[in-house]
């Protein structure tokens, strides 16, 4: 049976949706506790997680299919709270470049990665190298996210409050 295009079009809305929610939720509750790096650093690892459980499940697609936008939608849920790192550490100007250099990481990653991906499925013949190796570099990511030292903004704003 062939799908309509409205059929995809709503398919892909509701996986948009899913990976909306969480990247929304995250954002406020970070905002509401004043806390980032556990912000960050969980859903990095719920998406490591994920992409690892994948190997699993590779002969059951729906629940492959689910993990994988269980496994995005935790990616997403990061970004809001860790592209709010740099502007609480860093100077202003500090703060910039930070973030043309962690831009420019990103560049390379998207460079290197594909390349890696193929490698490793060519090296093995399937997918499970390539999934360890995603699901690892998020695990990794999760664990040096921790190591930032960041001052809560609601204790920060407290104290000048308090000081005449």
């Amino acid at each position: 049976m062939k799908a309509q295009m409205s059929d995809v079009g709503q398919r892909t809305r509701r996986r948009i949706a899913l990976r909306l929610l969480p990247f929304v939720f995250a954002g406020w509750h970070s905002d509401k506790a004043g806390e980032r790096r556990w912000h960050t650093a969980v859903p990095l690892a719920c998406a490591g997680i994920a992409y690892l459980l994948l190997l699993a499940t590779r002969h059951h697609f729906p629940l492959a299919m689910a993990l994988f936008v269980l496994g995005g939608g935790f990616l997403f849920s990061c970004y809001p709270v860790f592209w709010s790192m740099p502007t609480m550490i860093l100077s202003e100007s500090a703060a910039a470049a930070s973030f043309g250099l962690i831009n420019s990481l990103g560049q390379l990653g998207g460079l290197v990665g594909p390349y890696t991906i193929g490698y490793l499925n060519d090296r093995t013949g399937n997918l499970a190298a390539a999934l360890v190796f995603i699901g690892m570099c998020y695990l990794l990511a999760a664990g040096v996210v921790p190591l930032v030292k960041i001052r809560n903004p609601l204790t920060v704003q407290e104290s000048f409050r308090t000081e005449p």
